[in-house]
């Protein structure tokens, strides 16, 4: 009788019931469900609520505008760049009328390492999990990763501008987005 080498010298069926309990364990890790592919909100859209500690977006209704950042991480030379410009018009962008914040799926430890280096004084996200990011569609389906993107949301928690990089070098300038403010 000729061995099988394929399934290892055991039994197809406890081959097979393997092969289907580590399909659901993979499942349980990395879930595929609706809010996985999300569609981008369009301007005028109501906003996707989220919360992130302490922060919720729901307590700025009526209060404050919104900024959202989305960059791909802190070893990105164009997002550091980009939080660098920020940071340098951070009273043009968070002020009594609005709320500049910028989410990406980098850890703590590299959230601190973002703030200490390039000097960040606005809230700075790490959605490990990625909800915020599936939440507004700007998921990178390939790289597990936020593409570069900005939601402007007013007081009112509708999308009154968004900018979804095409490439990680397309991003909008800082004078757009506070020209934009200026117009809410």
């Amino acid at each position: 009788m000729v061995r099988n080498n394929f399934t290892f010298g055991i039994s197809k069926n406890f081959f097979w019931f393997l092969i289907f309990f580590f399909s659901i364990f993979l499942y349980s890790i990395f879930p595929i469900t609706a809010q996985t592919v999300t569609e981008i909100p369009k301007v005028g859209d109501k906003a996707p609520f989220f919360e992130y500690g302490k922060f919720s977006s729901k307590n700025l209704l009526g209060k404050k505008n919104l900024i959202m950042v989305f960059y791909r991480g802190h070893f990105w030379g164009h997002c550091q760049k980009q939080l660098v410009e920020l940071q340098q018009h951070f009273s043009k962008l968070n002020n009594e009328d609005s709320k500049l914040i910028a989410i990406s799926t980098d850890g703590n430890d590299e959230k601190k390492q973002t703030v200490s280096e390039l000097g960040v004084k606005f809230l700075i996200v790490s959605d490990l999990q990625r909800n915020i990011i599936r939440s507004f569609g700007v998921l990178h389906p390939e790289e597990g990763i936020s593409r570069p993107a900005v939601f402007i949301i007013d007081k009112k928690g509708l999308v009154r501008y968004r900018k979804i990089g095409i490439d990680y070098t397309d991003r909008p300038t800082v004078k757009l987005l506070v020209q934009i403010l200026a117009l809410l």
